[in-house]
């Protein structure tokens, strides 16, 4: 197995802090068409859980109601781990244009079959890289499957609309089973460190 170490730094980074900023002004709007008075943006976050699939779909499910009622638009930060970060990152590949990616879901869930040469295809392409790892056969012979679909989209494509603040800043959480976490204190003031080790 691996190891993983993340610094925790108090505070935003810069890039987040302006995103964050920018946000503020689309969260006051939609506040105003809900009659919701306000002088300044809360801060609001939601949260989706995982679970594969069906995680995918239930957020899906409550992202596309949360839009409907305009309460979309009033959040700040979008977070998920495993099946709902597929949810967000679907939204956010459509722009969070809701009704395009209700219709594309539709199509691929009702009409279009696992594409299992495609997949096979990107696998083994994968297993070229030097950084191919267990996530590349698992995103493209299960999650291909599961979703139908193989992303070309990268995070890095989420980035306009994010630093505009027209979608809320998103949050993906992974999640290593195989390590053991263990809190350090770390020697520069405010900063924390978080290390896992090997079981």
């Amino acid at each position: 197995m691996g190891s993983s170490e993340v610094s925790i730094i108090p505070g935003l980074q810069k890039e987040e802090k302006a995103a964050v900023e920018r946000r503020r002004l689309h969260v006051l709007k939609a506040l105003k068409k809900l009659r919701i008075e306000a002088d300044e943006a809360p801060v609001v976050a939601v949260l989706g859980s995982g679970g594969g699939l069906r995680a995918h779909i239930a957020c899906l499910g409550v992202l596309s109601e949360m839009k409907e009622q305009g309460l979309l638009d009033a959040v700040t930060y979008l977070a998920g781990v495993s099946g709902s970060t597929w949810a967000i990152s679907s939204l956010y590949t459509n722009d969070g244009d809701m009704e395009a990616l209700e219709a594309d879901l539709k199509h691929r869930f009702t009409r279009q079959e696992w594409d299992l040469a495609k997949s096979l295809q990107k696998t083994i392409q994968a297993a070229r890289s030097e950084n191919y790892s267990l996530t590349d056969f698992w995103a493209y012979m299960v999650i291909s499957k599961q979703t139908r679909e193989l992303p070309e989209s990268h995070l890095s494509n989420m980035k306009k609309p994010v630093e505009e603040g027209t979608l809320p800043y998103p949050i993906f959480a992974a999640i290593d089973n195989d390590l053991q976490p263990s809190w350090q204190e770390a020697r520069a003031p405010g900063k924390q460190t978080f290390r896992g080790r090997e079981r």
